[in-house]
């Protein structure tokens, strides 16, 4: 799970008890939760750091949580922090420029401009100056593209050979690259899930995300704002609570 705004998403969890996403790392969680007090309380000592980290660790009932388990990996995340003094991600948004939308979309197949563009996007958010350090799966997903390992592959192929991409002459599925250009900011993104789609709904008129699930919906009406499916969730939600109030 990829987070623009680490302070924002962390202190939902911690004073608004917001959920914490399913199978998200807890070694990345503490050391999110270690950042935020390191940085807003500006916390300086390792050991005051670990006690407020723990404080809320235990405060947030996690299940697999067991104490003496992680004790010294706690531990070393807070001395971590503040030896390295590592800051929240914090990202109001993530440019495109026109010269790099006028490359994307001199590709023919939808498929492909889904995926230049959230290579754009991702190198950006990890600021690694091109470089697009995760795997081709997560890859893929991220830019709503269904393919199997074997196409995707021939996809990636296909546009490194193109001059679109470039790789590392590495025999592995990480690093590849875009050459990041300049110019005028013709979109941000500011939410990294279905990133592909964003696209698509940027450069098709026709198009909207669905603002539930994010799925890609044909336009029928200028009040949509659902795809089918959630559609109907909503009414039948609507549905229930209002037979609740009878």
């Amino acid at each position: 799970m990829l987070i623009m705004n680490e302070k924002e998403f962390i202190y939902n969890i911690i004073h608004h008890k917001s959920e914490i996403p399913k199978n998200f790392s807890f070694k990345r969680l503490v050391f999110i939760i270690s950042e935020y007090f390191s940085n807003e309380y500006n916390i300086l000592n390792k050991e005051t750091l670990y006690e407020s980290v723990i404080k809320v660790i235990n405060n947030l009932n996690i299940e697999y949580y067991i104490d003496f388990k992680y004790d010294k990996t706690i531990r070393g995340i807070c001395d971590k922090v503040i030896e390295d003094n590592i800051k929240l991600k914090i990202i109001e948004y993530i440019p495109l420029y026109d010269s790099e939308l006028e490359l994307i979309n001199t590709l023919t197949k939808d498929r492909e401009k889904k995926l230049l563009f959230t290579c754009y996007i991702i190198s950006r958010f990890y600021n690694t100056e091109g470089w697009v350090n995760i795997t081709r799966a997560e890859l893929f997903k991220l830019s709503n593209v269904t393919a199997t390992s074997k196409d995707r592959n021939i996809i990636i192929g296909k546009l490194i050979k193109g001059g679109y991409l470039f790789d590392a002459q590495r025999n592995d599925n990480l690093n590849i690259k875009v050459n990041l250009l300049e110019g005028e900011e013709v979109l941000r993104v500011k939410d990294l899930e279905n990133i592909g789609n964003q696209f698509i709904s940027f450069s098709k008129k026709d198009y909207i995300m669905c603002e539930n699930c994010g799925r890609l919906v044909k336009i029928k009406s200028n009040r949509q704002m659902y795809c089918k499916q959630c559609f109907r969730l909503m009414e039948l939600e609507k549905y229930k609570k209002y037979n609740e109030k009878r």
